[in-house]
């Protein structure tokens, strides 16, 4: 049995439009990857495939590599760029 950690993911903009949700907690496979957790949210909500390539990510409020492995506690956010004017 794999070991597993808890996370939390927050939405931002178009991608909480999209979840409907702000925030979820999550329980996930020790090792995973950002890029990984991605994956599986869009897999969830096919929607956001058409903005997977400009999605920002950060951990614990900050810039996420694709390949960090994130940790028990973890709080992740997922947004679009935020533009303005």
């Amino acid at each position: 049995m794999s070991e597993k950690i808890d996370i939390v993911v927050k939405f931002f903009a178009m991608v909480r439009q999209t979840v409907g949700k702000r925030k979820m907690d999550l329980d996930i496979k020790k090792g995973t990857k950002v890029n990984e957790l991605v994956e599986d949210i869009i897999e969830d909500y096919p929607e956001l495939d058409n903005i997977r390539d400009i999605l920002i990510v950060s951990v614990n409020k900050k810039t996420a590599a694709d390949d960090q492995i994130l940790e028990d506690g973890d709080e992740v956010a997922i947004m679009p760029p935020v533009t303005g004017g």
